[in-house]
């Protein structure tokens, strides 16, 4: 019984990324909330953030690389997740409430991620700085220092971004501040061990494995 609950639900997350995807390339915004927020009632947070919307970019982007959709449409469909997220997802925790507090920031201009990320958080009951794309080692310490953050969370696309990430580990020794420092992004899934080389503390494979490592490190 289990194993065919679990079939019937993989369908269904399908399904739901197939409406979503033909959504997305259409443009059709409100077809795409509506999409999402059924999804998030029939499947839950985790599926919808982890799974579905991931699988559903990862297929549009797949589409672009064999030619059938314009990078204009790969643009929109970021632009679409992005906007349904925030209006779907609210933070539904006030600052007493949360958690932990963390700061999160793209070090390349390459955001949609660390949104999707960051959205997540919040409604899983973290305290969020976000502080963009493209933004400088230098900045994000100083942001974490003086928030009074639990951790940092960086994420990249391009791989000299993710190379400057030793950066902020080397400024945060400096200033002797002990914050965790978790990092994310397709050069880490594409080399296992990249995020030790730039010292990290760990290396979340999506928005619910990060959520994991940032929990079990704040327990140390």
């Amino acid at each position: 019984m289990f194993a065919r609950e679990r079939a019937m639900s993989a369908i269904e997350e399908q399904m739901y990324v197939t409406q979503l995807q033909e959504s997305l390339l259409d443009c059709d915004r409100l077809n795409a909330e509506a999409i999402l927020n059924d999804a998030m009632n029939r499947l839950g947070l985790k599926v919808v953030f982890n799974s579905l919307i991931p699988r559903t970019l990862n297929s549009i982007g797949q589409r672009w690389v064999n030619g059938d959709v314009a990078l204009t449409q790969i643009y929109a469909s970021s632009r679409i997740i992005e906007d349904a997220i925030q209006k779907i997802f609210p933070s539904r925790t006030t600052s007493e409430e949360k958690k932990c507090k963390v700061v999160v920031a793209a070090l390349d201009y390459h955001g949609l991620g660390k949104n999707i990320l960051a959205r997540f958080l919040n409604v899983s009951g973290v305290e969020v700085i976000d502080l963009g794309t493209s933004v400088p080692a230098e900045i994000i310490v100083d942001e974490a220092i003086k928030n009074k953050a639990d951790a940092i969370l960086v994420s990249a696309l391009m791989l000299h971004a993710c190379l400057d990430i030793g950066r902020i580990k080397q400024i945060l020794n400096n200033r002797g501040a002990n914050l965790p420092l978790i990092v994310g992004g397709a050069p880490f899934t594409f080399d296992a061990e990249l995020w030790k080389k730039v010292s990290a503390d760990a290396m979340g494979k999506s928005v619910c494995m990060t959520f994991k490592e940032l929990k079990g490190l704040l327990k140390k």
